[in-house]
């Protein structure tokens, strides 16, 4: 194998260069101080002259804001080419060949502009469902949508290539998807919204034994807001994986949203 091949070694390359085409100004320097590593370090890596340790790989797939599967591949992938012990180096590498039959996808903004509502992810998630008819009606009853609305997300879905149907039966095509984080976006905006607004009726319609609210109000140092935001991502995939990737019985469809803003006013501001 060669490491320029490798997914851990590609994912940075291609990042580093993503982040470059955005900014022209953003150096290897600047990739270094955000995955929290030395330049020397990062120039060795990118040049073939280093390894990288599954340790430094956890640390930076937190940083990068990676999917569960790409956290995965991307610790896995440092295993396979960077473990001392063979032994680790060849058991990593067999995960690695069976995790390459499942994709993990980051929505373009496109897709999430036609797909980026409550629904489209809901009907998602319900063909994971045991027991899924995997037809419109059940769709209908489960979801309380007009036949019109949910053919259309339907077809959307199918459109945006995120969902197929193979044999009468509808299949997600990637086992996770994700908008991108950070950027500005009317789409995303507006998932949000819709995400907060079914919270507030939850709240009213819901008993508590389906559902958990809690809220916390402190003072903060918002220099840390970038800590604090990797903080947040990291629970969130250590909630998924705990409670959807492990899951053997799913039998519903759970929203999980966390909100983290700032309430006060900054001082001098009218």
């Amino acid at each position: 194998m060669k490491l320029d091949q490798s997914f851990h070694y590609k994912y940075l390359a291609d990042e580093f260069a993503r982040r470059s085409n955005v900014n022209p100004h953003y150096s290897l320097r600047s990739f270094a101080r955000d995955l929290e590593v030395t330049p020397s370090w990062l120039s060795d890596f990118l040049s073939n002259k280093k390894g990288m340790a599954p340790q430094t790989a956890e640390r930076i797939s937190v940083l990068l804001g990676m999917t569960l599967t790409e956290s995965r591949l991307f610790i896995l992938s440092s295993k396979a080419f960077h473990s001392r012990s063979e032994k680790d180096r060849k058991a990593a590498t067999l995960e690695l060949a069976s995790y390459k039959q499942t994709k993990s996808y980051k929505m373009r903004p496109k897709d999430f502009s036609a797909t980026g509502t409550w629904y489209h992810q809901a009907i998602l998630e319900l063909t994971e469902v045991e027991g899924f008819s995997h037809h419109e009606y059940e769709l209908m009853e489960r979801l309380r949508l007009p036949q019109a609305t949910i053919r259309r997300a339907v077809q959307d879905l199918i459109a945006a290539e995120l969902l197929k149907i193979e044999d009468g039966k509808m299949k997600t095509c990637f086992p996770e998807t994700e908008s991108t984080m950070d950027i500005s976006s009317i789409a995303i905006r507006n998932f949000h919204e819709q995400v907060l607004n079914k919270g507030i009726k939850a709240l009213h319609e819901q008993t508590v034994t389906h559902r958990e609210y809690g809220s916390t109000t402190f003072a903060f140092d918002d220099s840390k807001i970038d800590e604090a935001k990797k903080a947040l991502r990291k629970f969130q995939k250590q909630f998924a994986e705990e409670f959807y990737t492990k899951s053997a019985n799913k039998n519903s469809v759970y929203q999980f949203s966390v909100q983290f803003f700032r309430i006060d006013r900054k001082k001098g501001m009218s």
